[in-house]
């Protein structure tokens, strides 16, 4: 490997590792679910599980379950689940938040970031491809996938991903780092190079190896 191959490898492998945890740290802070449809005893749950009360909010979300299904309940309780350190349950819940509503992008991104956490990144790489990116939503969820793809450390899966991301968001430093280490994992180093200098263009804080 050439010197100038051995810098892309190193500074990918950082700022991958780096956007990897800032993705996450960004995306597990609230249940994405609708105020407006709320009824009381959902709304306590709620605040309990923000305020990390979280064997009120479960106690809460399971009353609201056994009155009939509730795609919202399932989802809250899946995150209860998940902060409690029982991801297996937790995948259970979000699925059934995402199946009781499968046009909600943000039930599904929880349950696939879930997946990822519980060691399935490769069962979330066998679901259906998220649509052709036009919406915050659509963009999610295929940066969602480009976590899991490189959980998997399968090259292909990760350079799709990440290609869609960098181009539809082409101000997101984190997308073409992400894209330039998937290039460096096959030996691309033209196009890992390209895909490098865009994010150090875009962060140059990040710029040093």
């Amino acid at each position: 490997m050439s010197t100038s191959a051995l810098q892309i490898a190193l500074a990918t492998q950082k700022r991958s590792r780096a956007a990897f945890e800032g993705a996450r740290r960004l995306t597990r802070t609230a249940p994405a679910v609708d105020s407006a449809h709320m009824n009381p005893q959902f709304s306590e749950a709620l605040e309990a599980f923000q305020r990390g009360d979280l064997d009120r909010a479960r106690a809460l979300a399971e009353s609201e379950i056994s009155k009939g299904p509730s795609a919202q309940a399932h989802h809250l309780l899946g995150l209860v689940h998940c902060r409690l350190g029982d991801p297996t349950e937790g995948v259970e819940q979000l699925r059934l938040a995402s199946e009781g509503e499968p046009a909600n992008a943000g039930y599904r991104i929880m349950l696939m970031r879930a997946m990822v956490d519980a060691g399935r990144a490769v069962d979330v790489l066998e679901m259906a491809e998220p649509p052709q990116i036009q919406s915050a939503a659509t963009l999610e969820l295929w940066r969602t996938r480009g976590e899991a793809a490189d959980a998997a450390q399968d090259s292909a899966a990760r350079i799709t991903a990440w290609a869609k991301v960098a181009n539809a968001a082409q101000n997101d430093w984190r997308a073409w780092a992400n894209l330039a280490s998937a290039l460096t994992s096959q030996l691309r180093w033209v196009e890992a190079n390209e895909a490098l200098n865009n994010a150090m263009r875009i962060n140059p804080s990040e710029a040093s190896l």
